[in-house]
């Protein structure tokens, strides 16, 4: 019924029951929330859990910036360890040289020849990538590739 990544998830908040990590607990019964209901909203491939879960990351490092502004370094703490700990449930991420070779890729698949054509390089790109890099720095590379 579930993708491998939530196989995993499950499995590792079983076992963090058992040694009664409530941290780890806590967050991981967090993200099963999450994609149990994303799976209710939409039928879920290995890909869109892995984007599920990369935005969910993205949220706890925005909130974990909120608290240090905030000079909250408890709650600052738990959200970076909730980040932390989500992040080993993403593919393993690229480096820049990786994602820039496919951003060039990408734009021409799309045969892209400028900024207009920017919608078409993304949805290329996040089918390909599915969490393997942040993508509000792909789009970045994008933009300043269909830009010059």
């Amino acid at each position: 019924m579930g993708t491998e990544t939530e196989t995993r998830i499950a499995a590792d908040l079983k076992a963090a029951m058992k040694a009664r990590d409530a941290k780890r607990r806590g967050a991981l019964k967090l993200l099963k929330a999450a994609i149990d209901k994303a799976r209710i909203d939409a039928d879920l491939d290995e890909a869109k859990v892995h984007a599920l879960i990369a935005s969910q990351r993205k949220q706890r490092l925005e909130a974990a910036e909120l608290y240090a502004a905030n000079g909250d370094a408890a709650r600052k703490e738990q959200e970076e360890y909730e980040a932390a700990l989500l992040a080993e449930y993403l593919p393993a991420q690229l480096d820049d040289a990786e994602v820039e070779a496919r951003v060039d890729a990408a734009i021409a698949a799309a045969q892209a020849e400028g900024p207009r054509d920017m919608g078409k390089v993304m949805a290329l790109l996040a089918k390909e990538l599915g969490g393997a890099a942040d993508m509000k720095q792909v789009s970045a590379k994008v933009k300043a590739r269909l830009a010059g």
